[in-house]
């Protein structure tokens, strides 16, 4: 279901939450809509911000599956953009939290261009970032291959760089069209 980002409804339901937290109660259990709504938009806003970071992921992604870097390169500038991306969707929602207590706030003071092009984007990072965490060098293509049921325990650098070619890079790729 695709959303559309209400920036005075989400400081609202975040306020909501606060407010509950402090009484201690969690959003949750008092209004699962409510709830259910605020992870939406929170997930928007991750969503947002994972997309505005796209081209790099596409490019470590090419670079990887072309051998230009090895894999422990492709771990640090991987992880390193996602946790750069992290790191910027848990600032904006701090902020988000306490703009929601300032009486008159500021409409511009916290500002994010919300594109719909960008829902879904983070979902497959970290359904990548799964795979990247599940790579292990005693593991080879061939046990890959014949044992697909362990995939999850271990996968191999060659069944990763498959995959990323495979299946990663046309679905990003699918994301820069969009723009």
């Amino acid at each position: 279901m695709k959303m559309k980002f209400d920036k005075h409804k989400c400081l609202k339901l975040l306020k909501e939450r606060k407010s509950l937290k402090k009484e201690g109660k969690l959003l949750q259990d008092y209004d699962k809509t409510k709830y259910d709504e605020l992870i939406s938009y929170l997930s928007l806003l991750e969503d947002q911000i994972f997309w505005e970071s796209r081209k790099e992921y596409i490019q470590i992604l090419d670079l990887f599956v072309s051998k230009k870097i090895t894999l422990d390169q492709f771990f640090e500038q991987f992880c390193g953009l996602r946790g750069s991306n992290l790191k910027s969707a848990r600032m904006w929602k701090k902020k988000s939290e306490e703009e929601a207590f300032v009486v008159f706030t500021k409409s511009n003071e916290i500002d994010i261009q919300f594109t719909p092009k960008s829902c879904g984007f983070t979902e497959i990072i970290s359904y990548l970032h799964s795979l990247v965490d599940a790579c292990d060098p005693d593991v080879t293509l061939e046990m890959n291959l014949k044992q697909p049921e362990l995939l999850w325990y271990g996968i191999s650098e060659e069944y990763l760089r498959l995959r990323i070619e495979k299946y990663f890079l046309p679905q990003l790729k699918k994301y820069c069209k969009k723009s």
